[in-house]
Parts: structure tokens; sequence; C-alpha cells
């Protein structure tokens, strides 16, 4: 799923979600504004690989930048879902339960930063250890991104989440994620994309469930099998 950057105007500034028919934001307390509601969408200008574009929502409006796949996706939602606003106001809130979970793991990482952890060696669930969950994140992103793990580095924050980042060769920009490795399953979110040390939301969408054999951890990511020897 693409992403774009409002960084001006009548709505919240931060990273907005672009789904097949809103865009959004928000973990717990939602935003959404509805591609419906969109009556105009212009190009500005281009920056390096940022796009930056101006948006017309109704009687509001709002400047934001994301890259030239985000904007194509934007942009193709909009010419065919886009100038039919119903005049509600916007954008749309509301509150999700199914994201509770994911507010608790947000509570556990805050606090095992503030209080401290327990031995990064220690054994923890299906006796993996953290630096094997590390190991874990890092294939995970890897293959998220297309990314080398060998040039990953990771941080354990407890028993379940873990930090990941790398500094891209071309420009020197570091990229940090977060992981939560727990019951099986492992998920990922974006952290301190916007400089101030948040998580963006969790990308259940590429959720993948591992398995335990032995001394070897494997899961499944994009139809392609991942294999670890601990």
């Amino acid at each position: 799923m693409r992403s774009l950057s409002i960084i001006s105007g009548d709505f919240e500034k931060t990273d907005w979600q672009i789904d097949k028919d809103n865009i959004n934001t928000g973990l717990y307390n939602i935003q959404k504004i509805p591609f419906s509601e969109i009556t105009s969408v212009e190009k500005e200008e281009e920056i390096d690989k940022d796009i930056y574009i101006s948006v017309t929502v109704g009687e509001k409006s709002f400047k934001a930048k994301t890259n030239l796949k985000g904007y194509k996706e934007f942009y193709d939602i909009y010419s065919r879902m886009g100038g039919q606003p119903s005049g509600i106001d916007l954008p749309i809130k509301y509150k999700t339960k199914s994201n509770i979970a994911v507010l608790v793991i947000i509570v556990i990482v805050i606090y095992a930063i503030v209080a401290g952890d327990s031995d990064p060696d220690s054994s923890s669930t299906h006796n993996l250890t953290k630096s094997d969950k590390i190991e874990m994140c890092k294939e995970y992103i890897g293959g998220l991104f297309g990314r080398p793990p060998s040039r990953m580095s990771g941080t354990a924050v407890s028993d379940t989440a873990y930090l990941v980042s790398y500094k891209r060769k071309s420009d020197s920009k570091y990229f940090s994620y977060a992981c939560s490795i727990d019951d099986g399953k492992m998920v990922w979110a974006a952290h301190n994309a916007l400089g101030n040390g948040e998580l963006g939301r969790w990308r259940f969408e590429d959720e993948v469930s591992y398995k335990t054999s032995g001394n070897r951890v494997s899961f499944t990511l994009r139809s392609k099998t991942v294999n670890i020897n601990l």
C-alpha cells in the first residue's frame, strides 16, 4: 500500500495511506478522506524522487508529497472515483476496536524503552532468542524492501518488539522499521519516518506466519519461502 505525506493545508500533517477508495491515517483514532470527495489534483513539481501535489477537497485543500508510484496510484484512483462531493464534514473520524491490540504493542514498546529490558540474548517463546528474532526481522524487512539483511543493524526493544535499520548507499539516508514477532506471526511498521521517533501504522496486509523446526525458522513472503538457520 502506497502513502503520501500531507505537508500543509486543512488536514493533519502526517503520513496518510492510499487505500482503494480513500486516504486514511491513524491507528485507533482513524481519519479518512474518500476519493469521491476530492475535486481536483494538480502536480506542482518534482524534486529528486518526491512529487509535490495540490489537492482540493470541497472547500478544503492540502499540499502533499509522495513518490512516483504513490502519485500514479493516487491519481489513478482519483480519476476513477473523484469529483463526486457530498458536502460531508471532512475528514471522517471514527475509532476502531481492531487496532486496540496495536496500541497495546506500542505501550509495551514505550515501556521497554523507558524501563529497559533483559539480556537481548535470553530465551523467549518457542526457544527463540532475541538475537534469533533480530535476524528474522532483518530477513523479513530485507525481503519486503529488497535490501540485504547483512547490511542491516537490529536491536531488541522487548521480547516481541524489535527495530532494524539500514543506510541507503545512494544518498546515505537512514531507514528504520519496527517488527512485532509473537505467537508465530511477524508484522512491521515504519519507525521514525518523519524524524519524530514515532511508529507508523502496523502493516497487517504484510503479516506472515513463521514456523520453527529444530534450528531453522521458515516463512513465506510474497510467494517465496525464506529459511533461516539459527
